[in-house]
């Protein structure tokens, strides 16, 4: 009878381990944090407490923090596929003019060798998560939270001569960073995007006549300088925004963990 009971009992407690590991899911975490790698969590944990027991080291820069999800990348590269679809359109059309022509390959090629990240586009600051609560989301199996150190650059991509990187000044408006970055003939002189180092997107008047840099531009952030209006309205509009919203995918680099 002993034996027999021995038996059962170990056959009634031999799917617990499987059930708990259902219970507990595997995050990466990447950069500047105490210990980078696959962390098990349990699995109800949200954002913020992921974020607070994957323990961000002091210098990590919070605004910039990535979540990458495996979910988000089948939409990200349609969407890559779609902005270079308008851009080959642009770039082959008689109906624009050489120089933009140029400029839609040349931006092509730009956007050629970004990879398809899966990042959502997600506040991850303690206290924007805090401010709104419906903000903060479960975490699901296999996400990546990457934490960068502060930067102190700002680029500028697009419809430019040459990338360029930048020292970030506190305070220094938009027109002041693209005065020092020469733009392609083709570019727009209306208006450009600031890709804010937590994804958002802000679609700013450069122009005399629009101006409204007025807005803060962060440590770490991309100005794109688009190709002008007159040029994508008709071939490929929203390609610009497209392009823009894209960018915002593309987390700050972190250091190797």
């Amino acid at each position: 009878m002993t034996r027999r009971l021995a038996v059962l009992l170990l056959a009634a407690l031999a799917p617990l381990p499987r059930a708990h590991a259902q219970h507990r899911l595997d995050v990466t975490a990447c950069g500047a944090v105490r210990q980078p790698g696959i962390h098990a969590l349990p699995a109800d944990t949200r954002l913020s407490a992921a974020i607070q027991a994957l323990q961000p080291e002091p210098d990590a820069y919070l605004l910039g923090t990535a979540l990458l999800r495996h979910t988000h990348r089948a939409e990200q590269a349609r969407w890559k596929a779609g902005v270079l679809f308008d851009l080959a359109t642009l770039s082959t059309s008689r109906a624009t003019p050489p120089a933009a022509r140029n400029a839609a390959r040349q931006l092509a090629r730009q956007l050629q060798v970004l990879p398809v990240t899966g990042r959502a586009m997600q506040r991850l600051e303690a206290h924007a998560l805090a401010a709104r609560p419906r903000e903060d989301l479960p975490v699901n199996p296999g996400d990546q939270l990457c934490f960068p150190r502060r930067p102190t650059t700002v680029r500028i991509v697009g419809a430019v001569r040459a990338a360029c990187t930048l020292p970030h000044q506190p305070g220094q408006r938009l027109n002041a960073y693209l005065r020092a970055c020469p733009l392609l003939e083709a570019a727009s002189r209306d208006e450009a995007f600031v890709i804010q180092p937590d994804g958002a997107v802000e679609r700013r008047g450069i122009a005399l006549w629009n101006r409204s840099d007025e807005g803060g531009i962060a440590p770490g952030a991309t100005v794109f300088i688009p190709l002008p209006a007159h040029v994508t309205r008709s071939l490929a509009p929203g390609m610009d925004e497209a392009f823009a919203r894209f960018l915002a995918t593309q987390p700050l680099t972190v250091p190797e963990p």
